[in-house]
């Protein structure tokens, strides 16, 4: 089952490159960089981001999908070309 996430303004997460770069992400990357963590919490910023990972490789299989149905559907048909 899928789990869609909100911000807590009740908005959508960022999605894409958007994703990497949230506020949120740049503070989890700031503080492994740091290595001022416990190894728990250290665990726990690794989890968060590869589950970001997960959901950017699902949201690119998804638009890579469409873009394919796209081309199959609206591309240049053929004996019609360019």
């Amino acid at each position: 089952m899928a789990t869609i996430l909100t911000s807590v303004r009740g908005q959508k997460p960022p999605s894409g490159m958007g994703r990497f770069f949230s506020s949120t992400n740049l503070n989890r990357y700031r503080k492994l960089a740091s290595g001022a963590i416990a190894e728990a919490e250290q665990h726990q910023l690794l989890k968060d981001l590869t589950e970001e990972v997960n959901a950017f490789k699902r949201e690119a299989h998804v638009a890579a999908g469409q873009a394919s149905v796209f081309r199959e559907n609206k591309g240049p048909q053929a004996g019609g070309g360019i």
